[in-house]
């Protein structure tokens, strides 16, 4: 069974803890994600809102959060991991020096290969589908080809906004697919 992988944005999460943490709690109450990254890359307050998340998801019981880039913050408020974008993977080795489950963002074969050589747990693979400003799809028959080559541990991102996709991409081998615009569906009761 394919795992799914929430990717929170502020035009959806909104723009104060408190928001963000009544969007979250919808979203991992409604049991609809295995995994919640926090990704906010304009947050000036991103340490503060990441503390105030980590406490709902402990009070949740939801204990697959993750942190964008910040792999240090990660750790001291006891996320369970962290994923760095595709120009950190000079991260990797410390943030599996700190016990944390490492998602990196792969967009090519070799960016797979050196990230799981450095000891990722899993990497995003994108984009899969159209997506806006993200470049040309990769498609589902390069998805299979990488799960095929690279093993289990890829997370299908880009432009998954179906039940449909999901299908697809869990028929390529995919391990979760990872997806803000999929999610906003268990969202629609907050007013952000």
């Amino acid at each position: 069974m394919i795992r799914a992988y929430a990717i929170t944005d502020p035009a959806y999460y909104g723009s104060t803890p408190e928001l963000l943490c009544e969007v979250a709690t919808r979203l991992i109450v409604s049991g609809s994600c295995d995994f919640l990254c926090y990704r906010d890359k304009r947050q000036p307050r991103y340490e503060a809102f990441a503390q105030a998340l980590a406490l709902t998801c402990k009070e949740l019981g939801f204990a697959r959060l993750l942190l964008h880039n910040e792999a240090a913050l990660a750790r001291s408020v006891g996320a369970f991991g962290v994923h760095l974008s595709s120009e950190r993977s000079d991260r990797i080795e410390e943030a599996k020096g700190l016990g944390l489950f490492t998602v990196y963002s792969a967009h090519s074969e070799g960016d797979l290969k050196r990230a799981f050589d450095l000891g990722a747990d899993a990497c995003t693979y994108s984009p899969i589908f159209p997506t806006p400003h993200k470049g040309a799809p990769k498609g589902l028959e390069d998805l299979k080809e990488k799960t095929a080559k690279m093993g289990p541990k890829i997370i299908a991102l880009g432009g998954i906004t179906t039940p449909l996709h999901v299908r697809q991409v869990e028929e390529a081998g995919a391990f979760a697919f990872a997806s803000i615009r999929y999610f906003v569906p268990f969202l629609e009761e907050t007013h952000v």
